[in-house]
């Protein structure tokens, strides 16, 4: 299954948590946004906006947590 998504500035980094029950996916953009968009729906449901809007370039949900992300830049 492939699903495609567009985004009006670049996309550095994505990743998916590990748990089975999560439909949530990370998006590091050049602008220093991350977004969680719900895979399902294809929509954000959150965008975390950096305060320095320089870009984030990696983004990681913690293995032990799937709660947890990390994002650097």
């Amino acid at each position: 299954m492939v699903d495609e998504y567009e985004f009006n500035k670049f996309a550095y980094s994505a990743h998916m948590p590990s748990a089975a029950n999560t439909s949530t996916i990370a998006v590091a953009h050049e602008n220093g946004d991350l977004r969680l968009i719900d895979i399902r729906t294809g929509s954000n449901s959150h965008i975390i906006h950096s305060h320095n809007k320089k870009g984030v370039c990696l983004v990681k949900w913690f293995n032990n947590n799937p709660n947890l992300l990390a994002s650097g830049g």
